[in-house]
């Protein structure tokens, strides 16, 4: 099959990076192959995010990928390796912990087992291999390509980028008995052991094909010509049989400091019987790859989706990454923008506190916020004016007469209220535009204090809130006044009213269009 496919490992932003390290196994339920990657998340987030910045890649025997996060944005390492003990089915990961404005440091590594998928790496720096006090710039692990065991230990080294030494550890490993080899190894003759017509044994990797065994015969080995410089002559002492392990090399000459130079022939003086053995079903090769087997499940799912809502208008810090995997612990931490407040999360957190969230599955939160109730009428409670005008400071008048305006014998609050006498024909407004903007759903409460004297119900009295977005009318709040006469303020209040659009300014409009009666207003407010 010259044919690639491709399959793969890790996607998202900032995953992919150019530090990788690869080791695989043959035949092993716990997976086939092992990458030690680094992400570039250190990149986009925050020195102190708690996203993966080393992981562990695992392909197991279905062809699925699967990670374990090693080492986080926060722990700041880099250049991973990892190396596999296949008989205590342990994985290893080394990597450079980078010291503080340094691109090297210390070598620390962390281990988990290889079959168990769901235990974690430990969090935190690891476990120190090489660290120095003087040399401070170690950094590029490297070790074997191969597996290890309890025989071959784990030794590995790195260089000091300043110092230029190189440094080596040594990890001994348990020994939990003798490493399996093949046992059908062959031995080859020496050269005193010159034969011929002599069966070529069967390697430890070849498969018996139903090859009958050669028939069993005796062979005297003659010498036909004289060795040279050889005090005694070998006496020829193999009786090699036609099995499929060649005899070893016993019959080399004793009190002989150089090896003769003769020459030997095989004379059968036995006749072989022919009586052909078909080979037994235990001669299995022992190092043939095994395919996975039905019982292979693939490896749980891990990689998990973070969805954060928000209501309102705040920051929530850190952003989410585009996936976590099993075991990625999250913090969010919910802060309102100006004339905002925080009510708290909704989903997998509740309170106002940090949200904690530990993922094994996808998930979702969201943050709510609502506005800080502010008064937004400016000068409602008509105390400013500019010199002489009886007209208060942010308001706009229309229709007013002399005896319209500022009144300070009666006032509910401050220093004056707003007094409006009716005239036959006219509509008299008090009115102030408030620059600001909303979206549907804003809330509002509308409230004034009005007194009024010989008010008739014939014409209008009454205090509005206009919601405009741009010229278009959006949303109308109205408030009328009491008719008749009532010589105490008394507080005229709307219910709790909501924006049923977005808007960009807001105005207020007090209007007393009537033949006759006085109204004086105070204190109007809104709240939003």
């Amino acid at each position: 099959d010259s044919a690639w496919s491709l399959n793969p490992a890790l996607q998202g932003p900032s995953y992919a990076d150019d530090h990788m390290n690869i080791k695989s196994l043959q035949a092993d339920s716990s997976g086939q192959v092992y990458a030690a990657v680094k992400t570039s998340l250190n990149d986009a987030n925050p020195s102190t995010s708690s996203l993966p910045l080393i992981l562990l890649l695992e392909l197991d025997n279905n062809g699925s990928w699967s990670r374990r996060t090693v080492a986080r944005v926060s722990d700041n390492n880099t250049r991973p390796i990892t190396l596999l003990d296949v008989e205590n089915r342990e994985v290893y990961v080394f990597m450079t912990y980078q010291y503080e404005t340094q691109t090297s440091g210390a070598i620390y590594y962390k281990k988990a087992s290889l079959d168990d998928k769901g235990l974690q790496f430990p969090q935190g720096l690891g476990t120190p291999f090489i660290e120095f006090t003087t040399d401070t710039h170690i950094n590029n692990i490297s070790s074997t390509k191969q597996p290890l065991n309890g025989t071959t230990n784990l030794v590995a080294f790195a260089g000091d980028d300043n110092s230029r030494y190189y440094f080596h550890n040594v990890i001994d490993l348990p020994n939990s008995g003798p490493t399996a080899t093949p046992t059908n190894t062959s031995v080859p003759p020496t050269a005193t052991d010159i034969l011929t017509n002599t069966p070529v044994p069967p390697t430890a990797t070849d498969t018996p094909t139903n090859t009958p065994v050669l028939p069993t015969a005796t062979y005297t080995l003659t010498p036909t010509s004289t060795p040279t410089n050889t005090p005694v002559p070998p006496t020829a002492t193999n009786t090699p049989t036609n099995t499929p392990i060649p005899p070893t090399a016993t019959s080399t000459p004793t009190n002989t400091p150089v090896p003769p130079t003769a020459t030997y022939t095989l004379t059968q003086t036995s006749t072989p019987t022919n009586t052909p053995v078909p080979p037994t079903a235990t001669n299995t090769p022992t190092n043939t790859p095994v395919p996975p087997t039905a019982t292979n499940t693939p490896a749980t799912q891990n990689e998990y989706i973070l969805t954060i809502n928000k209501i309102g208008s705040g920051t929530i810090t850190p952003t989410a990454a585009t996936y976590y995997h099993y075991g990625d612990t999250v913090q969010l931490t919910a802060t309102a923008d100006t004339g905002w407040m925080f009510t708290g999360w909704s989903g997998i957190c509740t309170g106002t506190g940090v949200c904690n969230i530990t993922m094994n599955a996808d998930k979702s939160v969201t943050a709510n916020f609502k506005l800080v109730p502010q008064e937004r009428v400016k000068n409602g409670g008509f105390n400013t004016y500019i010199r002489t005008s009886k007209i208060p400071t942010y308001w706009k008048a229309v229709n007013f007469s002399a005896t319209d305006g500022k009144f300070t014998t009666a006032k509910k609050e401050g220093t004056a209220s707003e007094k409006i006498t009716g005239v036959t024909g006219k509509t008299k407004t008090l009115t102030q535009t408030l620059a600001f903007s909303g979206l549907a759903g804003d809330t509002f409460n509308f409230s004034f204090w009005a007194k009024g004297t010989f008010i008739p119900t014939a014409g209008a009295c009454k205090a509005q809130v206009m919601l405009y977005n741009v010229s278009n009318l959006v949303t109308t709040q109205t408030v009328n006044c009491k008719t008749g006469t009532y010589t105490a303020f008394q507080q005229q209040k709307s219910q709790p009213f909501t924006a049923t659009g977005a808007y960009t300014k807001v105005v207020i409009k007090l209007t007393y269009s009537k033949a006759s009666g006085t109204v004086w207003f105070d204190g109007v407010s809104l709240m939003r």
